[in-house]
């Protein structure tokens, strides 16, 4: 059976393993549900890979079925918007592995929830700053956000298995392709850290191509010589917004210390050749979201100004169908028509590769409204409205169209 025939194929349970900070093992880490019966605790990434749950997925792949599990995509086909497992099979088919027996040649991870930013979008599974916002907010007896209430301050001690991770890693080192890095953020990890000096130290750092999501607010030279040792590396940096905007999402940072890292990346990939031998990509993602769903078109052409067409700069936006949580008061699906329509009209001047993508978003939210828009309406406003008196913030630096809906919430 030649599983690539199949409709519903997707290449990663193929060639590769994801493992979450909690220590889940899942098929990829867009997909909001996890293998049952295997955990760090019990099986090696390599057992996880052949375990009977990832067998069984592959089966169903090949059968041209849909299994729950992958729904996350199947939700975005279905509502014409380009999918992960779309994305990926383009990527990686060049990794199908020889007559398509499951070989890992693919690992991603995140070490720890270590991080320096207290997104608005985030929670404590990916910043363990957030919980200074927990805190304020407690303090001042203000509700926490929907899309992090379920954290209770006993989390703060839940293990994230760092040894087992290590030692995991070290087991299969030597024969991976490719080793990709969330986090937290990544560069301060001190386990990610050491990993890349091991397979330095090992020379097998030439044998790999790293893929690291990071906020940038680490690009310095003693971290960034690092990467001169890999096959290649491609660098994920999250921007959710230009200018003010980017200040409110992405607290405490600011938009120009992080233009100010971006050149310093550019000329460390300039002064080593890295840039020159595409030894070094570097990609920009977006989290789409109710603070920033108007402002896309103004994000992307501040990218295409930077004149990096060759690092693929803005090259996708997510139009995720389920922000993480699936409940997140914070998706643009809660938007009213109005807003929907103006962030259409003004992406569409971009001529960017999404328009389509955002078209069928748009239509299908519209088309698809949930029973709970009021409520998740006022949610949105206790967050902004919360989370703006602990951080003294203010919503009122966001697109006026935003500011003015929110405004007609209060009453």
């Amino acid at each position: 059976m030649n599983p690539t025939k199949s409709p519903t194929y997707c290449i990663l349970p193929w060639i590769h393993q994801n493992l979450s900070v909690n220590g889940w093992y899942k098929p990829c880490c867009n997909s909001h549900k996890r293998y049952k019966d295997v955990t760090v605790k019990n099986a090696t990434l390599e057992e996880a890979f052949k375990s009977k749950e990832a067998n069984t997925l592959r089966t169903q792949l090949s059968l041209g079925l849909r299994p729950e599990i992958c729904d996350t995509c199947w939700v975005k086909e279905d509502a014409g918007v380009w999918s992960y497992r779309q994305a990926y099979n383009e990527k990686f088919k060049e990794l199908t592995p020889t007559k398509h027996i499951p070989t890992l040649k693919y690992i991603d991870m995140k070490f720890d929830n270590v991080c320096n930013f207290q997104c608005r979008m985030c929670d404590p599974d990916s910043s363990n700053q957030i919980w200074k916002s927990v805190e304020l907010l407690e303090e001042k007896g203000l509700p926490l956000p929907n899309h992090i209430s379920k954290y209770k301050t006993e989390d703060r001690d839940v293990p994230f298995y760092q040894t087992e991770k290590k030692t995991y890693v070290q087991d299969v080192i030597e024969t991976i392709d490719i080793f990709k890095v969330t986090g937290g953020e990544p560069f301060l990890s001190k386990d990610f850290l050491q990993i890349l000096d091991l397979a330095i130290e090992k020379d097998l750092a030439k044998n790999i191509t790293l893929m690291i999501t990071t906020n940038a607010s680490k690009f310095v030279k003693r971290i960034l010589d690092k990467l001169q040792y890999f096959k290649k590396v491609e660098l994920t940096v999250s921007v959710d917004g230009q200018g003010a905007v980017y200040d409110y999402i992405r607290y405490p940072y600011t938009w120009d210390q992080w233009k100010g890292r971006m050149d310093e990346l550019f000329e460390f990939a300039e002064s080593t050749g890295m840039r020159k031998d595409k030894k070094l990509i570097v990609k920009t993602a977006c989290v789409v979201q109710a603070y920033n769903f108007l402002n896309l078109d103004n994000l992307f052409q501040y990218v295409k100004d930077l004149d990096m067409e060759d690092w693929r700069m803005l090259e996708r936006l997510d139009f995720d169908l389920d922000l993480n949580p699936r409940d997140s008061e914070l998706h643009p699906r809660y938007l009213p028509d109005h807003i929907l329509d103006l962030a259409l009209e003004r992406f569409k001047q971009t001529g960017h590769r999404q328009v389509e993508d955002m078209e069928n978003f748009v239509k299908y939210h519209k088309a698809n409204r949930v029973d709970e828009m009021d409520f998740k309406n006022h949610q949105l406003l206790s967050a902004t409205v919360n989370y703006d008196t602990v951080r003294k913030q203010s919503y009122k630096t966001l697109d006026p169209v935003l500011v003015e809906w929110l405004e007609t919430l209060k009453t």
